[in-house]
């Protein structure tokens, strides 16, 4: 077994997050808040108390933002940032770790939320160990097939629906220097997918190689990748941490459980929750705002809130809506 003290952590989070614009345009997506604070933020929690304390960050536009929100927010961890300049796919994000890695790794994209016990994944029984889950359309996911109980193949985005087994985008990698082999292998010979370089296929190489495998079950995994997504896992991450059952009324205002409210936060004649996500100094007067995420420095009267999300400092005036707004928009008059 390998001291998690030694294990250091390499974090992928240079995506655009293009199903994620108008939020994305002017923020990192690692920063998208979900359940009262940034993805990433989930991410590297979670992990810490595993005591993860290194970390390779792979990041690309904003990414000084994201960088210096990092150093303020862990100055006790050692963080190291490296800039992707061009999109090349999960491996090529990996492999720009490579310097840096000096032992076991575990990788996890910056916007794959878990919760679980992740010391299955750290025991290092194997060349590799892969998170994974049963879902039942794999299509969209990386997967893993068996052949008499043993991985035999990953195969990246299968044609097929059926309930599989399917990676979540956490790996825990003991052979790192052959795992940096591989991808260089892989981009050397230009092994693309849709024009990427896919981490699975870096692994799949690994197998052929004869490196060990692994899986370990994922308790909760949560997906951001768009806003529907969004939404559900910030339904389902304030779920998981609901402190009381009915309403509270406050203020002249009822909240409604659950809900994840910020500091310097002003309600008045409102009915916040359930599943809102309201961030630091948001102003809330005669509304109501439920199922939605309303971030930093917003301002929202006389409107009925449902099924959004809002930028930081985003203006609703007098609308119902379902919508979702970049930062400092406005709506309404």
């Amino acid at each position: 077994m390998v001291k998690t003290m030694n294990v250091q952590a390499i974090i992928p989070a240079a995506g655009l997050g293009t199903r994620l614009r108008p939020l994305t345009l002017t923020m990192p997506k690692a920063l998208v808040p979900v359940a009262g604070k940034p993805m990433i933020v989930h991410i590297i929690d979670e992990l810490v108390k595993s005591g993860i304390r290194d970390y390779v960050i792979i990041v690309g536009f904003l990414g000084n933002v994201l960088e210096d929100y990092l150093k303020a927010k862990y100055p006790k961890l050692t963080l190291k940032f490296v800039y992707q300049k061009k999109m090349g796919g999960t491996a090529q994000a990996v492999y720009l770790a490579e310097p840096y890695i000096k032992n076991p790794c575990l990788i996890i994209y910056g916007d794959t939320m878990i919760k679980g016990d992740l010391t299955p994944g750290l025991a290092f029984g194997s060349d590799m160990v892969l998170g994974t889950k049963f879902i039942d359309d794999p299509r969209p996911f990386g997967t893993v097939e068996r052949e008499n109980e043993r991985i035999a193949r990953l195969v990246e985005k299968p044609n097929y629906i059926k309930r599989s087994e399917v990676l979540v985008g956490i790996y825990t990698v003991k052979n790192y220097k052959l795992m940096f082999q591989c991808i260089k292998e892989l981009m050397d010979n230009k092994i693309r997918f849709k024009n990427e370089f896919y981490l699975t296929h870096a692994l799949q190489i690994m197998l052929e190689k004869g490196a060990s495998a692994e899986t370990f079950q994922i308790e909760d995994w949560y997906d951001c990748g768009n806003f529907n997504t969004l939404l559900e896992t910030n339904r389902k991450i304030l779920e998981s941490k609901r402190r009381f059952k009915v309403p509270v009324f406050k203020d002249g205002c009822i909240i409604i459980p659950p809900v994840s409210i910020g500091s310097d936060v002003k309600m008045s004649s409102s009915i916040v929750g359930p599943y809102a996500s309201i961030g630091d100094n948001v102003s809330i007067e005669n509304s109501i705002v439920s199922d939605s995420i309303v971030s930093d420095g917003c301002k929202v009267a006389n409107s009925v809130v449902e099924k959004s999300a809002l930028g930081r400092e985003a203006l609703l005036l007098g609308k119902p809506v379902k919508a979702f707004l970049g930062d400092k928009s406005q709506l309404g008059e």
